[in-house]
């Protein structure tokens, strides 16, 4: 009679009861391959050890390949050789042996390989300061020499000049003598000291006094001096030109009286246009200064017409400041 086998044992004693004990064919066979997978990790712990487990998955991959499968190859139950199917992707070599791959993805040892972090960029050094000692002063140049363009008014205080210092002299220019711009220097320097040392201005009924490049301005509105169209002098404006005396009195220079009229047209048998009434006037204030004592050497009379406004003669309040009268004490 032959053997029987373990299965069969286990038939006989369950019986054909149907609490069955085939179930312990299914444990034995788990038990069986529990078995198996904790033997093949404690040979595979021996094999790698903990410095294989931190290795690249590529090169561990190709150092394992390149050894033969019996050398590193785990035999396998009988029965789980069997159960295995004819071809596997990662068995390699005796169906008996695992695969190095497999074991490696299996064991889930494939890991990302971290980036290597470029090396830091070296900085530029600092580009080297010179020295003050190779400082060298600029090179000293003569100064150019004072021009003015042909037609120029030279004769116009420095004050109201723009002059402008370059290496070559613009087109259509001359040379201004130095000692003319000396001169010139000397001049608005005595000015300027003159008006400083000058008394403080009077304060006028209806007399405006200001100070000008030229000296001293005395502006009178022409309704306080003469009558509308007139060039004579009215009671109220004899007045007016007397208090004058004293201030021109108290300076020594030239005194011009100067007429100004609006832009309306004035066409009389005494005044043709607005020059010939702007000059009246101006001469009747000149005749009046003389006779209070100022010297006539330093009196002189011109008549501007409408040609210098103050405002615009659009509106009657411009019109009237437009019609004027200014004595100038020249200092």
């Amino acid at each position: 009679m032959p053997k029987a086998s373990r299965y069969d044992a286990l038939l006989e004693d369950g019986g054909d009861s149907e609490s069955s004990s085939g179930w312990m064919v299914s444990y034995i066979d788990v038990m069986t391959l529990l078995v198996a997978l904790f033997v093949l990790l404690f040979a595979l712990s021996f094999r790698f050890g903990d410095s294989d487990a931190e290795a690249d998955p590529v090169t561990l991959y190709t150092e394992l390949d390149a050894q033969p499968a019996s050398a590193i190859g785990v035999p396998l139950p009988e029965a789980m050789v069997a159960a295995m199917p004819a071809q596997r992707p990662y068995l390699n070599g005796a169906v008996s042996s695992v695969d190095p791959a497999a074991v490696v993805v299996a064991l889930g040892v494939a890991r990302r390989a971290e980036p290597v972090p470029e090396p830091p960029t070296p900085a530029r050094p600092f580009p080297a300061e010179p020295m003050m000692a190779d400082w060298q002063p600029p090179s000293s140049q003569p100064t150019p020499h004072v021009v003015a363009a042909n037609g120029a008014n030279l004769d116009v205080p420095l004050d109201e000049m723009v002059v402008v210092v370059t290496d070559t002299a613009p087109e259509r220019s001359r040379e201004v003598d130095p000692e003319a711009v000396a001169v010139a220097t000397t001049l608005a320097e005595t000015l300027e000291q003159r008006l400083a040392e000058a008394p403080h201005l009077p304060d006028l009924d209806g007399v405006e006094v200001s100070r000008v490049a030229e000296g001293i301005s005395l502006r009178v509105e022409d309704n306080l001096l003469f009558s509308t169209a007139e060039a004579e002098l009215t009671g109220g404006g004899r007045d007016v030109i007397e208090s004058l005396v004293a201030l021109i009195q108290r300076h020594e220079g030239d005194v011009s009286v100067e007429g100004h009229t609006d832009s309306r047209p004035i066409n009389t048998p005494q005044f043709p246009s607005n020059w010939e009434l702007s000059s009246a006037r101006a001469t009747a204030i000149l005749r009046y200064l003389a006779d209070e004592g100022v010297s006539p050497s330093r009196l002189r009379a011109v008549g501007f017409g409408d040609t210098r406004p103050l405002a615009s003669n659009n509106s009657t309040e411009g019109r009237a400041k437009n019609r004027r009268v200014e004595v100038i004490i020249h200092l």
